[in-house]
């Protein structure tokens, strides 16, 4: 019972053996039929055109039987119609953008022109400012001097009536309208005290006169440095920042320009063999 057991085995391992050797055996046949399958579904999906080094296509009929080869590759020349389009697109920004830097520099060239303007009135100002401070000083100075002179008059005029007075004491008939040579000098020494204040009162009114012309000019001034304190701090946070934002958009805007040019330059280098 034993030996026709062990004799069941060997049958079925050399069953085995035979099988399995006849698919090795076969293995490169069905390897190769399984290609072709491959192949022919490909060429049915790929309508007969197939990828040949060196840029070609080739047309083969659904058989496998080369049918003719082109010396042209169609989907070559698509990929230069698009990359010429994607050149010619960036081109018609890079122009686009170029019009917006000119722009944008010529408005940043306007405001600096009439930033210089403003500046240049800001100056003219502040010089108008400083002669009106200087010839308020000086007509305040001559009224000083004005007013200094009729201080002056105004003494004399008292020596005067003192002499007038001491005149009087010495001789007391000058009281009583005496023709004596001594008390004829009375008249003549009033004449001189009238002459005396009045040429004062001249000089007040002229110091007075100086004084509120100085004042005027000093309000003057004080209104035009107002006017161009205003004028500075409106340059200083409008067209000053205006300006410098303009020139900063004008920055990014050509680093913009640049990034296109580079990206024209690498599809040139991507596809040289396109006129691009």
């Amino acid at each position: 019972m034993r030996l026709k057991s062990g004799q069941s085995i060997l049958q079925y391992a050399a069953l085995i053996i035979m099988i399995v050797g006849a698919f090795m055996a076969m293995r490169t046949f069905i390897t190769r039929s399984v290609q072709e399958k491959y192949r022919d579904s490909a060429d049915v999906f790929g309508q007969g055109r197939v990828y040949a080094k060196g840029g070609l296509t080739q047309i083969t009929s659904l058989d496998g039987q080369a049918a003719a080869v082109t010396a042209t590759n169609q989907t070559a020349r698509r990929s230069c119609a698009d990359v010429g389009n994607n050149v010619a697109d960036l081109k018609n920004q890079i122009t686009a953008l170029q019009k917006v830097v000119d722009n944008v520099e010529n408005n940043a060239a306007d405001s600096q022109g009439l930033n210089n303007e403003l500046t240049g009135d800001i100056q003219n100002l502040r010089s108008s400012i400083k002669d009106m401070l200087a010839q308020a000083g000086y007509n305040e100075t001559l009224a000083s001097q004005d007013r200094q002179e009729a201080d002056n008059k105004l003494q004399q005029a008292d020596t005067i009536k003192t002499e007038i007075e001491e005149i009087k004491k010495a001789n007391p008939e000058c009281a009583r309208g005496s023709s004596l040579g001594t008390c004829l000098r009375i008249p003549q020494l009033q004449l001189q005290i009238v002459q005396l204040e009045r040429q004062a009162n001249v000089l007040v009114t002229q110091a007075v006169d100086l004084e509120g012309r100085a004042a005027e000019l000093r309000r003057s001034a004080s209104s035009l440095t107002r006017a161009a304190n205003g004028l500075e701090t409106g340059q200083n946070s409008g067209t000053a920042d205006r300006i410098v934002a303009g020139r900063g958009y004008a920055t990014d805007v050509r680093a913009e320009i640049k990034a296109k040019e580079d990206q024209i330059a690498k599809y040139k280098a991507w596809y040289p063999d396109c006129s691009l």
